[in-house]
């Protein structure tokens, strides 16, 4: 016969281990629908400049409110005493998001979300960590290698300067801040910050390569304009 304090901590855990199951399923739709926005906006930023802030604020309007009403699941399950104890279960959707919606913020505003605006109450339900906000700017820097290394293959060089300098600032402000936040180490930190690193040596490279084709099609073109120099024979009869 199970005394009955054995039957209450039994029941404690079974509605713990079921609150977490439902964390990590929320979690994964999340997750889901995060890449899916992401998706969508590389197709915005494909397009032409004057198109692209309008096409990814329609890419807005159209995932951000089932992501929404996922995050307001996620705070049902959750306070303010007990977020900690199943942050572990719903952070890789955080983190997702926090990706997608820094893209998102940098197609449209030009420069990276803040963390405040990020894990506000009417945009994440406040389900957002600092930790997620971090790990999530680091992800945010191979989409935006890609988005750079593209826009070289449509001859938007600007562009991908843009990008290389943006990221340039944010791998020098990640590395002094993500490591030691708040006193601790985050975790996976480390392994993000040396993706960041080679997203930021792909981003240069192509920004060296570009820079240097054009100066060579500048070199060609002046060339090709200016009149070809006397035979060095002419020269010499003209001194004579």
């Amino acid at each position: 016969m199970m005394f009955p304090e054995f039957e209450t901590y039994s029941v404690q855990l079974k509605e713990r281990q079921d609150r977490w199951e439902r964390l990590v399923k929320l979690s994964r739709d999340l997750t889901i629908s995060s890449k899916r926005f992401i998706f969508a906006l590389h197709r915005a930023a494909s397009q032409p400049l004057n198109q692209r802030k309008e096409t990814a604020e329609r890419c807005a309007s159209d995932a951000l409110p089932k992501i929404k009403s996922l995050f307001q699941s996620i705070a049902k399950e959750v306070d303010q005493t007990s977020f900690w104890k199943y942050h572990r279960a719903f952070t890789p959707g955080c983190q997702e998001f926090a990706e997608g919606y820094s893209f998102y913020w940098w197609l449209t505003q030009g420069n990276l979300v803040g963390f405040d605006r990020l894990a506000s109450v009417e945009v994440s339900a406040g389900c957002v960590s600092s930790e997620d906000w971090c790990l999530g700017v680091l992800d945010l820097t191979g989409e935006l290698m890609r988005h750079a290394i593209n826009c070289v293959s449509r001859g938007d060089n600007e562009t991908c300067a843009e990008v290389c300098v943006f990221l340039q600032s944010v791998q020098r402000s990640m590395t002094a801040v993500v490591m030691s936040e708040g006193g601790r180490t985050i975790k996976d930190a480390k392994a993000k910050l040396e993706v960041l690193d080679a997203s930021v040596a792909k981003v240069e490279q192509a920004v060296y390569r570009a820079t240097i084709r054009r100066n060579e099609l500048i070199t060609l073109k002046a060339s090709a304009i200016l009149p070809p120099p006397p035979p060095s024979s002419s020269i010499l009869n003209e001194d004579e």
